[in-house]
C-alpha cells in the first residue's frame, strides 16, 4: 500500500477506509490499518502458541531426565539413603515442571479471537452505506482489541510457563548437585 506524504492527510481531509486499508493518513496508515493490525495479532497468536508448545516439549524432556536420575539413584541403592531435603527437592522440581507444562498447555488452549462475523463480511461485499461502513469499522476495531487482549492473556501464561520451567531446572540442578555431593561423602 503506498503511503501518502501529502494530500488528504496533510490537508486535514477526512480519513477513509477502502478495501480494508486506512488511506489518507500518510505515514500513520500502517498503524491504524485494521487488516495489518489483525494480521499482526494473528501472527502474535501463532508465535505465542508455538512458544507454549516449546515449553511443553522441554518440560517433558526434563521430566524424562528426572525419571532417568531417579532410576539411576534407585539402581545405585542411593534412594534408600535420600535425605528428606533431597526428596523434597526432587518432588518440588517435578511439581514445577508440571506447572510449566500446564501453563504451556493453557497458552495453546483454543480461544475466541472475536473476528468479524462472516455475515458482516458478506454484507460489506454487497456494498454498504456510510453508517454501515462506520459500524463495520467499529466491529473491526473491537476485533483487533479483543485479539490483543487474548494475546496478552496468552503471553501471561507463557511467561508463567517459562518462569516455572526455570524454577524447575534450578531445583533439578540443585537436587542433583546435593545428591552427588552427599553420596560422595557417604
Amino acid at each position: 500500500m503506498p503511503i501518502e506524504r501529502e494530500g488528504a492527510a496533510a490537508s486535514g481531509a477526512p480519513v477513509s477506509a477502502e478495501h480494508g486499508t486506512a488511506t489518507g493518513l500518510g505515514m500513520l496508515a500502517d498503524v491504524v490499518d485494521p487488516k495489518k493490525n489483525l494480521d499482526h495479532e494473528w501472527d502474535r497468536q501463532h508465535s505465542l502458541e508455538q512458544r507454549g508448545i516449546t515449553v511443553i516439549t522441554s518440560s517433558g524432556t526434563f521430566v524424562t531426565l528426572i525419571f532417568a536420575v531417579a532410576a539411576l539413584i534407585t539402581k545405585l541403592h542411593a534412594a534408600k539413603n535420600l535425605d528428606l531435603a533431597e526428596t523434597i527437592l526432587i518432588v518440588a522440581s517435578m511439581l514445577a515442571f508440571l506447572a510449566a507444562g500446564l501453563y504451556g498447555i493453557l497458552v495453546n488452549r483454543p480461544e475466541d479471537y472475536g473476528a468479524v462475523s462472516i455475515e458482516r463480511i458478506a454484507e460489506a461485499s454487497k456494498g454498504m452505506s456510510k453508517e454501515e461502513t462506520d459500524e463495520l469499522r467499529q466491529d473491526v476495531t473491537a476485533a483487533v482489541d479483543h485479539a490483543r487482549k487474548m494475546n496478552a492473556y496468552k503471553a501471561r501464561f507463557l511467561l508463567s510457563a517459562i518462569l516455572w520451567e526455570m524454577i524447575a531446572v534450578a531445583l533439578l540442578v540443585i537436587t542433583i548437585a546435593v545428591i552427588v555431593i552427599l553420596n560422595r561423602n557417604r
